[in-house]
């Protein structure tokens, strides 16, 4: 079974030599397609500044469902200020390579 980290390491020797900031952003979607395959996700990216670069810090799961309409009640909990933070997305499992060949530790 392929790690998280092993995947984002396969992604990332393919892509080659990439600013941090692309690095972080694909690590984070490599989370989403290995933890949560064929659900619908709304997601809040929380970033940092490091030596004046914008960097992802964490990816933060405010709620994952079967259906659009799943994730609607989560979010409405949420302040005004977040919600408009909030991005929703499908995690298409066509996008794994391995599917059966892949855990999420």
């Amino acid at each position: 079974k392929k790690s998280v980290n092993e995947a984002v390491a396969t992604a990332l020797d393919w892509l080659g030599d990439v600013p941090q900031a692309t690095k972080d952003a694909i690590r984070e979607d490599v989370k989403l397609q290995m933890g949560y395959p064929g659900r619908y996700v709304a997601f809040i990216d929380r970033w940092t500044k490091q030596d004046s670069v914008r960097r992802l810090a964490e990816r933060e799961i405010v709620a994952v469902a079967d259906r659009p309409r799943g994730l609607e009640a989560p979010i409405a909990k949420l302040s005004c200020a977040e919600r408009r933070l909030v991005r929703r997305q499908y995690v298409d499992p066509a996008d794994l390579d391995e599917p059966s060949h892949v855990s999420n530790d």
